[in-house]
């Protein structure tokens, strides 16, 4: 069975992790003289990091890989790691933990986009997989209101008037920068909530996303995006 310092010695690969441990080493010094704390609990070694190696997920919520902290003492944690490891995981905590709930969303959703895109890549489901676009068109083609749906997008001149309609917020949507993943956008009524999104991530010119929502136009500004919940009006 192996121990925490195992963990700690495969988790950190040859980092220097000796700052880490003697933060851990002193809070156990001071767990000894204060009441038990509940608020927060912190994984030694993240969980993260037992959903890319579930072979060990055994010891994820095991007692020994559990810590008590204050609030404090927890952001003291993630901002080591993230010293140590660079992960993005752990600068999303880092801005939870300091009450910054618009950056640490923006940051779980460029982690989210990432791995859509990785799965997509894997299975050649990507936007500028031709076939794959066909597809999708075929699909959205083959549905009993298909016709009506397009007619009445043509005969009022476009979607401006009906911006509620492109996105609900059941949808979610992969935005590229630069035709490379950059966040999952999601939980949205309107364009302008998605195009507040995005130039709070990367600050562009773009003024308006429906061109792209609606397939329009295929890139603005560097953006592209594919809908991962319904498929694009034509």
């Amino acid at each position: 069975m192996k121990s925490l310092q195992d963990f700690l010695f495969i988790f950190f690969n040859k980092i220097n992790y000796n700052c880490y441990l003697n933060f851990l080493i002193q809070i156990k010094k001071k767990s000894k003289n204060r009441p038990l704390i509940k608020g927060h609990v912190h994984h030694i070694i993240p969980k993260y990091w037992f959903k890319k190696n579930p072979e060990f997920l055994f010891f994820q919520n095991c007692e020994e890989n559990l810590i008590y902290l204050t609030q404090e003492e927890h952001l003291l944690a993630h901002k080591i790691l993230y010293k140590l490891k660079k992960t993005p995981q752990d600068l999303g905590a880092i801005y939870l933990l300091q009450k910054k709930r618009s950056e640490a969303i923006l940051q779980y959703k460029r982690l989210g986009a990432q791995a859509v895109h990785k799965i997509q890549k894997q299975n050649n489901q990507t936007f500028w997989n031709n076939e794959w676009q066909k597809q999708n068109a075929l699909k959205s083609m083959a549905k009993s209101n298909a016709y009506e749906t397009r007619s009445k997008g043509g005969k009022k001149g476009g979607y401006n008037r009906n911006v509620n309609r492109i996105i609900t917020v059941k949808d979610k949507i992969l935005f590229y920068f630069n035709k490379k993943p950059f966040l999952c956008v999601f939980n949205c009524k309107t364009g302008g909530d998605i195009q507040r999104i995005l130039m709070k991530a990367h600050a562009t010119n773009l003024k308006r996303v429906s061109p792209l929502l609606t397939g329009k136009r295929q890139s603005a500004y560097g953006w592209s995006c594919i809908w991962l919940t319904k498929k694009i009006k034509n």
